[in-house]
């Protein structure tokens, strides 16, 4: 049973950083905060951005979503056109709950308004059959589920592996400062390979979010603060052409 004590922790980084297993238990009082509710406004920029974009340039062979939290949302657009999907997270109770949905679990969350959400954006028919068929075609095409650390060196077996890799509401949340924020962000891209298509998305101008636990308990997780701006500085110290860079 929740309750509302009112009490709000607020969580510091560290030299620029911030480490999720130096906090308080995370997967499910995320996902009761932002995911037991319809589509956000925000979730709903991101879905309608990726299926604009496709239209431009359909990314294709093996893809890479890092920093996935517990979620699975950002995958639907994704699975018609990669031939592969793997999803990598910092934290085991997180990669937890993306097990449990691969499996089909009872107990797994469900995300079916947002398999809607996505045919809605394809101009596609929605019914049960439709959603059921996206998430099966999910299920399949994600055949890795693995962790990973942005805090640190890339492993050598993954630079250059995958020809897209999705970061979404990730680089932020784990860089503080812009130095350490760009340092994430290189070592997001080193997964790419040469020509390969980077996919972002990210908290603007904000300098904490909150995650609220089922006793109540508010919890204020630190992020950098970042504007389009900053976005196309780091980006472009990092080699991207500008021209390529859609907003």
């Amino acid at each position: 049973m929740s309750t509302d004590s009112g009490e709000v922790i607020t969580l510091k980084p560290t030299d620029g950083t911030f480490d999720f297993k130096k906090a308080p238990p995370f997967a499910l009082s995320y996902l009761s905060t932002y995911y037991n509710q319809p589509p956000t406004a925000d979730e709903t920029a991101v879905s309608k951005f990726l299926i604009e974009d496709f239209k431009i340039k359909k990314p294709s062979g093996l893809f890479l979503e890092l920093g996935c939290g517990p979620t699975v949302h950002h995958i639907f657009p994704f699975a018609p056109h990669v031939t592969e999907i793997h999803m990598a997270d910092y934290l085991e109770e997180n990669l937890d709950q993306v097990k449990l949905w691969k499996a089909g679990g009872p107990n797994a969350h469900d995300w079916r308004s947002y398999i809607e959400l996505t045919l809605q954006h394809e101009g596609a028919k929605i019914s049960p059959e439709s959603v059921n068929e996206r998430e099966a075609l999910a299920r399949m095409k994600l055949t890795k589920v693995m962790t990973c650390d942005l805090k640190g060196p890339t492993p050598p077996e993954y630079r250059g592996k995958y020809d897209a890799i999705g970061c979404f509401y990730c680089a932020e949340e784990i860089g503080i400062s812009f130095p350490e924020w760009q340092k994430v962000v290189q070592r997001a891209t080193d997964y790419l390979k040469p020509g390969g298509t980077l996919y972002m998305a990210a908290l603007a101008e904000m300098n904490f979010y909150h995650v609220t636990n089922s006793q109540g308990v508010t919890v204020d997780y630190p992020c950098a603060y970042i504007n389009e701006e900053v976005v196309i500085k780091g980006l472009t110290a990092l080699g991207f052409e500008q021209k390529n860079i859609r907003m």
